[in-house]
């Protein structure tokens, strides 16, 4: 399994933008997402997406199914 992050791509800068980490995991794990808010709109339109409730007052997990 894969937990993404704005963190993730912080450090490890070789994965590049949001899109191209998804891609580096999608089809090898399953792949969950802390989506930015600033990028939520664009990830939910861009990858086909299953919102994982969490606990109160935490972000929800996105489950990356792939592309739309």
């Amino acid at each position: 399994m894969a937990i993404i992050d704005e963190r993730t791509n912080l450090d490890n800068p070789a994965y590049g933008p949001i899109d191209r980490t998804i891609e580096a995991f999608l089809g090898k794990r399953p792949v969950y997402l802390v989506p930015p808010f600033w990028e939520l709109d664009r990830i939910v339109l861009t990858w086909e997406t299953e919102t994982i409730a969490t606990y109160s007052g935490y972000t929800d997990l996105l489950y990356v199914q792939g592309p739309q």
